[in-house]
């Protein structure tokens, strides 16, 4: 099974605090014109999305719904921020059972940009963490693969280690491609 998927997966959904920060302000980087012919273009995902979220008229409106929560975004004068057309006032959704995929896997990564208070925001931190460990350990054993083939005599040996670099490196990569590019091991 994928580790995002797994990680997802056993997210305890119980954690969502119900506070709709997530549903009010959704920043991505593609603007609604860039969705739209993705969608034209037979994309599902991009039609889903425009389906649920409906952008902000300007960056004032999305600043008076909640200045913290957006300003907490990574380089969020750079993205283009959505609404959810189903929230509630009570900041529960009125199509919960047949919601977007998105939203139901939300979040998506430890690595997502959380609204402050989320309650998803200790167990991103740990699984993070975990990602982040595996890492490093993983680096490590290279690191000690790498230095005994430098000192190996028999061919046959160099090329278990080889297939345990190669492995190792594999194993790295997909790890690393989970992380967000601000992320250093």
């Amino acid at each position: 099974m994928d580790m995002l998927k797994k990680i997802i997966e056993e997210r305890p959904q119980r954690l969502c605090k119900k506070c709709g920060k997530c549903c009010k302000i959704v920043a991505v980087d593609k603007t609604y014109s860039e969705f739209k012919a993705e969608a034209e273009n037979g994309s599902q995902d991009a039609k889903d999305f425009l389906d649920t979220f409906i952008p902000y008229p300007s960056i004032d409106e999305v600043l008076k719904t909640d200045r913290e929560t957006v300003e907490n975004i990574e380089d969020w004068e750079l993205k283009t921020f959505y609404r959810c057309k189903y929230l509630r006032d009570d900041n529960l959704c009125s199509i919960y059972e047949n919601r977007f995929e998105a939203c139901k896997k939300y979040p998506a990564s430890p690595f997502t940009d959380l609204p402050e208070g989320c309650g998803f925001s200790g167990w991103a931190f740990q699984e993070g963490e975990k990602i982040k460990q595996s890492i490093r350990k993983l680096k490590e054993e290279l690191l000690n693969y790498e230095t005994e083939l430098k000192t190996s005599k028999s061919s046959k040996e160099k090329n278990q280690l080889q297939k345990l670099i190669n492995i190792t490196k594999g194993k790295i990569d997909r790890y690393e491609s989970i992380l967000p590019e601000y992320i250093d091991v």
